[in-house]
């Protein structure tokens, strides 16, 4: 008998860009902006509140050649994206074509049978 189990994780990456070229680096007050708008999004992410600390590793800081980039991940079990089709949350036919048409897509859903013409 197997020992071992499976599943498909699929990742989403969260990044800020703070311009840093030499000579003078980033300014402080853009990092201490991208680090509030990411904590922000990390919170919305995860669903924390405003009164609770973030754990210490919630966000990463990364040095790049003329940036710094900060981060964090997200992750969703389920089934991942055959390559070039974006799937959706939308499951009710009536707004499938609606839907479609909104996201720009051409109603490519792994959760129904059905194809719209492309929307330009």
């Amino acid at each position: 008998m197997a020992t071992w189990s499976h599943r498909t994780v699929t990742s989403t990456r969260e990044e800020w860009t703070v311009p840093a070229a030499e000579p003078w680096g980033a300014c402080i007050g853009d990092i201490n902006s991208a680090a509030a708008v990411a904590c922000r999004a990390y919170r919305e992410a995860y669903g924390i509140s405003e009164n609770v600390s973030l754990p210490d590793d919630a966000l990463r800081f990364h040095v790049a050649d003329e940036a710094i980039l900060i981060s964090f991940t997200t992750e969703v079990e389920g089934v991942p994206q055959a390559k070039g089709t974006r799937l959706c949350h939308e499951t009710d036919p009536t707004t499938l074509k609606e839907c479609a048409l909104k996201s720009g897509h051409a109603g490519d859903h792994a959760d129904a049978n059905v194809r719209w013409p492309q929307v330009p």
